[in-house]
């Protein structure tokens, strides 16, 4: 007899036993008979085959119907992690298992649980499906060790990497599955939906994360980063109590946020599969009727392409990812992600702030070459974020979306300055959107255009001269703020010899807010630009008499053209003319110290040329003209500055004042007793 006719007596006696036996001697017989019939399917012979298949048909139309049967579950289980098991023994085999599992006391099948998951990681996906599904029934009830060394005996497969990962993926697939909806959702292939809901009803969903969350946080077995991705999923569920096991199981673990590989895993739920993305389209739409417009074509996505999660979910993830230094420089990555909680179809206005808050991020931790790489780019994403949030309905949302963005435009141009040194266009909108922003909006813009000033820094003298025109227009709005950073623009871009800058801080000496004037101040005493900030120093040069002079006269010639108010008022208010007054009398004793003259000597070098004559005359009319002031002080420190001039060339500079003795006369009645001494 041959070996095959031998394996096929064996059987027929097994199917004669089974076909005798009552129903209360069943489960005794499958006791003995189920694993060497299995174990025939090793064979390669197709006659012994059928048999063994004409034998467990008989069993499977007996077993089915009598859940009261058990059947040898722990036999099973040593003959699927038997190395010389067959994959068509194990098809089978597994079949029985979870057939036996299912009809397993609770504590029956706490006991041998963890031994489903040992070597997962070597399964077929068929196969790890079913085992895992069986798993997740009791993971709630499984008793956890104290000891580590005992939790390490009990749970294998947390600590080899193979396991972990078909595990704690499938963990996750069924967090990510919510309990409503038929269409595949949010983080989630078709493939992965199908594959959880395939063995869990979605009223005992609920039930299985909560068990799955249980076992993550109390057996402590896998590493704090591989189990970090389930609960971050886990703490935006629909379901309150799972928001608050993945929350607290989340505070208990330390998370290394610069692992790689956790960073890598957190952008795939953002931004979905590449699959997903470069879906193509399927079929042409069926054609429209008369006089409508053609349907869009489908999109045809592969069934295991993955969707990116939710906008909560995305949301969450970003203010994780904005705690990582390598998620700053994975670039593209934060460029995609970046854009695509901006603009993307499913973004929301709190996903908005959240992709705010990782820019900024970003622009602070990336590595310039990748902050190069996508500067341009980005900076046209956030200008056009604000030109489409300028059409919004302002809200406290809006205005909080606003300040972020404008935020990371100011921390982008201190990164890559050159993307702004010569942009008028972007300053210009900053000035402007900082004198009509909503209140709450202007903080963040004026701390934007501060950190703007260190770009504008490299402005070529072109640019800088453009800026100028600017900012002389800005220092006398009306808005202290926007007088404000025009004056810390002109105090840190240009020279303290700069004299068109040193003319904007006169003008505001005066205003009503002390930040202004703090500021104005600033930029009339002798400093240095050290560190994108002006430092005081005594040895700065002031800028030449002769122009500050010069510029003074013209400036105010152009004033007068354009002022409203009675004729012979003066061009300034009387504080900031007697500001001016010291400007123009310090520079010409630093003028002579610079030429290394005596002050008589340089006031009697300057009448030896015309333009020297001309600019001393134009002093005279500027002391001339406020003499008549009503303010004391103003009177005072004209006076005091006429007769020092006076006395630096008595000759040549007295002889313009013997014909106007009555006129000097005059102003002995008026103004302070020192301006009348001087007078005198």
């Amino acid at each position: 007899m041959s070996e095959i006719e031998k394996d096929i007596g064996l059987l027929d006696k097994v199917l004669s036993r089974l076909a005798v036996a009552e129903d209360a001697q069943l489960e005794k017989e499958l006791k003995t008979l189920l694993i060497p019939v299995l174990d025939k399917l090793k064979t390669s012979h197709e006659p012994v085959r059928r048999k063994v298949m004409e034998v467990l048909s008989h069993i499977n139309k007996r077993v089915k119907p009598l859940p009261a049967i058990k059947l040898p579950v722990l036999e099973l289980l040593g003959q699927f992690v038997d190395p010389a098991s067959t994959g068509f023994l194990l098809n089978f085999n597994l079949i029985y298992l979870e057939m036996g599992f299912a009809r397993c006391a609770l504590e029956e099948k706490k006991s041998f649980a963890c031994q489903l998951l040992v070597d997962i990681g070597k399964r077929s996906v068929m196969q790890q499906d079913i085992l895992l599904h069986m798993f997740s029934t009791v993971a709630e009830h499984i008793q956890i060790p104290a000891e580590d060394s005992e939790r390490d005996k009990k749970f294998p497969f947390a600590s080899t990497p193979s396991d972990a990962r078909v595990i704690l993926d499938f963990f996750l697939d069924v967090l990510l599955t919510p309990a409503h909806g038929d269409e595949t959702p949010p983080g989630l292939s078709a493939a992965a939906h199908k594959r959880v809901l395939a063995k869990m009803p979605k009223d005992k969903l609920v039930e299985r994360k909560a068990a799955i969350l249980d076992f993550l946080t109390k057996s402590n077995s896998f590493a704090p980063n591989e189990v970090a991705l389930l609960l971050i999923v886990a703490s935006c569920d629909f379901h309150h109590d799972i928001v608050r096991r993945g929350e607290d199981g989340f505070k208990r673990i330390k998370v290394d946020f610069e692992d790689k590989e956790f960073v890598r895993r957190m952008y795939a739920l953002v931004q979905g599969s590449s699959d997903w993305k470069r879906a193509p389209p399927a079929a042409p739409a069926a054609a429209a009727a008369p006089g409508t417009a053609p349907a869009a074509p489908e999109t045809k996505v592969p069934e295991n392409a993955r969707r990116p999660v939710g906008p909560i979910a995305k949301a969450k993830l970003l203010g994780y990812l904005s705690r990582s230094i390598t998620a700053a420089n994975m670039f593209p990555n934060t460029l995609q992600v970046i854009f695509d909680c901006v603009y993307g179809d499913e973004t929301t206005i709190r996903l908005k702030q959240a992709a705010m808050s990782f820019v900024q991020w970003v622009f602070r931790q990336a590595a310039d070459s990748q902050l190069k790489a996508m500067s341009s780019v980005i900076l046209s994403g956030l200008l056009k974020l604000l030109d489409q949030l300028k059409q919004e309905t302002p809200n406290s949302d809006m205005n909080q979306l606003k300040s972020f963005t404008y935020n990371a435009l100011g921390l982008l141009s201190k990164r890559v300055p050159s993307q702004f040194a010569e942009d008028m266009s972007v300053l210009e909108m900053f000035f402007e959107n900082l004198a009509t922003e909503d209140q709450r909006v202007r903080a963040s813009i004026q701390d934007s255009l501060q950190m703007f000033a260190q770009a504008y820094e490299q402005s070529s003298p072109e640019t800088l001269a453009k800026i100028e025109v600017l900012l002389m227009s800005i220092v006398e709005k009306s808005d202290y703020q926007s007088k404000f950073v025009g004056l810390l623009f002109a105090n840190r871009l240009y020279p303290f010899s700069h004299i068109p800058s040193r003319f904007m801080c006169l003008l505001n000496v005066e205003d009503s807010k002390l930040e202004v004037k703090e500021e104005a101040f600033r930029g009339l005493r002798p400093f240095v630009r050290k560190d994108h900030d002006i430092v005081p120093d005594p040895t700065a040069r002031y800028p030449p008499f002769v122009d500050v002079v010069a510029y003074i006269g013209r400036t105010s010639a152009e004033r007068r053209k354009t002022r409203k108010g009675p004729a012979g008022s003066l061009d300034y208010p009387a504080r900031v003319y007697e500001e001016m007054l010291k400007f123009a009398h310090t520079a010409l004793a630093d003028s002579a110290k610079a030429a290394d003259l005596p002050v008589h000597l340089y006031v009697s070098r300057l009448l030896e040329s015309e333009d020297g004559k001309v600019r001393l005359a134009d002093y005279r009319a500027m002391l001339d003209a406020v003499l008549g002031s009503g303010s004391p002080d103003l009177h005072h420190a004209a006076a005091r500055a006429l007769l020092e001039l006076l006395s630096y060339e008595p000759g040549s500079l007295s002889r313009d004042y013997v014909g106007r003795l009555d006129w000097l006369q005059a102003f002995l009645g008026t103004g302070a007793s020192g301006g009348m001494m001087k007078i005198g």
